[in-house]
């Protein structure tokens, strides 16, 4: 239950957190908020920006980020990022396209290589060989290691499982055949 409250903000209002620090997290600085005791089961996120655009846009990454939070919440399956799913829907579809004929064989390969353009892209835009990730990429997924993906920071493929940022995560979106 939420509800809005105008004026001055009591004491008995306001929760308490272990730590609050400012963090560099890629090329932004960011003020992580730190409750590893728990207890707290009301949040107050204050937001202050200097123009109302800002804010206005502040308060939508908050709702967005609240919002899949609670669709995670909701339906928990998640699959692997770091392009270990989209080299191995790759795969499959590509796999998929031989046991058909005619234009849907040419249909079915030309979508599989849609899914192929993501880690391409991901590894040009971090100044890697494309062709070198992809193609290290298929050979361990042909080999049973579907959780390989690129690591950025070491700059090669490996089981992204072990990652433990979030940003590797993504909903899973479920296709249905």
């Amino acid at each position: 239950m939420t509800y809005l409250k105008l004026g001055a903000v009591n004491p008995d209002d306001l929760g308490y957190v272990d730590s609050i620090s400012v963090e560099e997290i890629g090329d932004a600085r960011v003020t992580v908020v730190r409750n590893e005791q728990g207890g707290n089961s009301v949040t107050m996120v204050l937001l202050r920006g200097s123009t109302y655009s800002i804010l206005d846009d502040t308060e939508m990454a908050v709702d967005d980020g609240v919002n899949t939070y609670k669709a995670l919440c909701k339906d928990n399956r998640i699959v692997l990022g770091a392009v270990a799913t989209e080299i191995e829907l790759a795969r499959k579809l590509k796999e998929f396209s031989f046991s058909e004929t005619g234009l849907d064989h040419y249909a079915i390969g030309k979508f599989a290589e849609s899914f192929e353009m993501i880690p391409k892209t991901l590894a040009e835009n971090v100044g890697l060989n494309a062709m070198e990730i992809t193609s290290t990429l298929y050979a361990d997924h042909a080999n049973g290691n579907v959780k390989v993906g690129i690591d950025l920071e070491e700059e090669a493929c490996k089981d992204v499982s072990t990652l433990k940022e979030i940003i590797s995560l993504f909903l899973v979106l479920c296709l249905q055949g």
